[in-house]
Order: structure tokens, then C-alpha cells, then sequence
């Protein structure tokens, strides 16, 4: 059994911004579905798994980290 992690949709989607990627772009490069790209910027999916996250945070460049639920809090305290 993997691991897994939850996407913060509101990170998520300003990573995108900021590396002028579109969700069907990240979709290709990953090799997921749009509908998969989709679900995460709209924080509709529960569950990600490590190995996913690990490749979205390369191609964004930034930690795995960055991109969780997690981090959430500390980034807004900043």
C-alpha cells in the first residue's frame, strides 16, 4: 500500500499560474487525465498518490511539501 497525500487546490492552481502551465499541459506530462488534473484544482480528490505528488511538484518545481494540505497553514501565516 502506497502513500498518499492531499493536494491543496489553492496552491495547486497558483503553481500552474506561475509556471504558465495549463491543467491539460500538467495532464500530458504526468499522463493523467485532464479530469484528474481538474478534480485536484478544485480539491475534489481525497487522496494522491506520493509518486504523483513527487512528479507535479518536479515539473512545478517545488516540494512535494509546497503542494500538500498540510503546508497550507503555514503558508497563509506567512
Amino acid at each position: 500500500m502506497g502513500t498518499y497525500g492531499q493536494i491543496d487546490a489553492v496552491l495547486f492552481r497558483s503553481y500552474l499560474k506561475k509556471r504558465h502551465l495549463t491543467q491539460t499541459e500538467l495532464a500530458k506530462k504526468i499522463k493523467v487525465s485532464l479530469k484528474t488534473v481538474q478534480r485536484w484544482a478544485n480539491g475534489k480528490v481525497l487522496q494522491v498518490r506520493m509518486e504523483t505528488l513527487q512528479e507535479v511538484a518536479q515539473i512545478l518545481s517545488v516540494h512535494v511539501d509546497e503542494l500538500t494540505m498540510s503546508s497550507a497553514g503555514v503558508h497563509q501565516k506567512s
